[in-house]
């Protein structure tokens, strides 16, 4: 995750496009590529829960408040429950060798469901006032800041129940640890954090899905006629916005895993994209042997493939 998290940096730094991976991959490995890459980060978006609405962006900094409040407080409630409890804090979660093979690859797949929003910053770099130095912070802040919180999470968590069966089933997990942590009121609490957590992440999915699909309108890989469309009041794509509403409507229909495996197979065609971009990315433009050539590297308008700058 940090790997890709530096190449979207990377990348962003150059190119500063709303189509954020599906630009990248078509710029450096080709517009076929690009279109492929696009259709498949679009699954990452439209079939996760969103909301066919925009907020402002102060109701948008206090869904993270809210969000950053529950997590530290269910974060400090499980350790204290660990400590009452004498449980040792050790590394037994962290023995690959007791871990079959199967299941390490299989844990693998959880990272790209859990990190995936990193990657829709880059949406926002046409957005952004200042594109080539904030789009890459930000992701890479995204990526070190929820490393930490997901690795101190999980590793409590194993700590105080090394069998998830005892609290009952898996999907109620959480809301019954902090049942136990924190007693029925921050339980209420806890769900009530979660659901705003499902709003903010809905609310980021419908934004970025509605500037990839503007980018790729833009190119003239969808219908221009729509989906090249902004509101000429608020310059959002607002038809995009309706459409990706009505997309994912449908995830009502299939069950939780079946979802879960198209996200996380948009989610690595996008991060396996974003990687091979930046080595054809560079490659293209110079870079041999590790090194670059004189002068500062070039970068992309977002209406064409044509470099501006010294190589």
């Amino acid at each position: 995750m940090v790997l890709t998290a530096l190449s979207y940096a990377r990348m962003a730094r150059r190119i500063t496009s709303a189509g954020s991976v599906y630009t990248y991959a078509g710029k450096a490995l080709g517009a076929p590529v690009g279109f492929l890459v696009g259709w498949s980060a679009t699954l990452d978006y439209v079939l996760l829960p969103m909301l066919n609405a925009l907020l402002t962006a102060k109701v948008n900094v206090a869904l993270v408040i809210i969000q950053a409040g529950v997590a530290v407080a269910f974060l400090v409630l499980a350790v204290r429950a660990v400590v009452t409890h004498g449980r040792p804090f050790g590394t037994t979660g962290f023995d690959l060798t007791a871990v079959p093979p199967c299941d390490l690859f299989g844990g693998a797949s959880l990272p790209a469901l859990s990190f995936l929003g990193l990657e829709a910053v880059s949406t926002l770099s046409e957005e952004a006032e200042r594109p080539r130095r904030d789009i890459p912070r930000a992701i890479l802040l995204i990526v070190a800041a929820a490393g930490v919180f997901f690795l101190a999470v999980t590793y409590v968590m194993q700590t105080l129940f090394p069998d998830v069966s005892a609290v009952g089933d898996i999907v109620r997990a959480s809301p019954e640890i902090a049942r136990y942590i924190g007693g029925a009121a921050f339980q209420t609490l806890f769900v009530g954090g979660y659901l705003t957590t499902v709003l903010g992440c809905g609310l980021t999915q419908q934004m970025s899905a509605a500037r990839l699909l503007f980018a790729m309108g833009r190119d003239g890989m969808l219908p221009r006629a729509v989906f090249r469309r902004v509101d000429p009041r608020t310059g959002v794509p607002a038809v995009n916005v309706l459409v990706v509403g009505l997309i994912a409507a449908s995830a009502v229909f299939p069950d939780l895993g079946s979802a879960a495996s198209l996200i996380d197979f948009g989610a690595y065609v996008a991060f396996a994209a974003v990687n091979l971009a930046v080595i054809g990315f560079w490659r293209a433009t110079g870079v041999r042997d590790g090194r670059r050539p004189a002068g500062p590297p070039p970068t992309y308008c977002n209406r064409c493939c044509r470099p501006s700058g010294s190589w």
